[in-house]
């Protein structure tokens, strides 16, 4: 059997139909993933720069909060020197 009535008996066209169904609507999903791009790139822009202004601000406010309380400025460690580390 050949030609038309081999696809036929076998559900060939049935098949067919659905897989150029599949691709096609994964093209469209495709499609519409690449065109919203420009919005994930802008939301992970803004929640980056967001958490760069809270982080700025928190260290600011412990930083004036510690010489607030303390009543002098705080110090900043440099590390060991050879000398300190045998004292």
């Amino acid at each position: 059997m050949f030609g038309f009535e081999a696809i036929i008996a076998h559900d060939g066209l049935g098949i067919s139909v659905i897989g150029i169904t599949i691709v096609f609507v994964s093209l469209i999903l495709l499609s519409f993933a690449v065109s919203q791009i420009h919005k994930l790139i802008e939301l992970w822009d803004k929640k980056n720069t967001s958490y760069q202004r809270v982080k700025k601000n928190t260290t600011k406010r412990s930083k004036d909060t510690v010489s607030l309380r303390s009543g002098h400025t705080p110090r900043r460690s440099k590390g060991f020197t050879s000398v300190q580390a045998f004292n």
